[in-house]
């Protein structure tokens, strides 16, 4: 059994645009459209995936249903603070936080700004 992961970063710009555009996108419809991107990276590369966790983004149940028929013949478990029921969901939060961190520390030596965060 392999283990790997696959990150989708969204800037702040790309997540406004689309936000605030003519054509108006929700945050959910935002996220729900990365996380089929990230589970498209990782079958394309040949994961063999049976089953995904992953927390909430807006109605759990609906979420799960979308996914399913996005991907057939995968098990999802959609559920709201899934990082802390799951070990591999919190795996996959302290990831997004340390990419995070270091977009934050590339910002700050780019710009040259002070970078406050915990």
């Amino acid at each position: 059994m392999g283990v790997g992961w696959v990150a989708h970063i969204m800037s702040a710009q790309h997540i406004s645009h689309y936000m605030l555009g003519k054509d108006k996108v929700s945050l959910n419809s935002l996220a729900f459209d990365a996380t089929c991107h990230v589970i498209r990276s990782a079958l394309e590369s040949g994961a063999n995936i049976k089953q995904i966790y992953v927390d909430t983004v807006g109605d759990a149940d609906r979420h799960r249903e979308r996914l399913s028929r996005a991907f057939p013949g995968i098990d999802f478990t959609v559920c709201p603070k899934a990082d802390s029921l799951y070990p591999i969901v919190s795996a996959a939060s302290i990831v997004a936080k340390v990419i995070r961190d270091k977009s934050l520390v590339d910002c700050q030596q780019v710009y040259r700004i002070p970078c406050t965060f915990p």
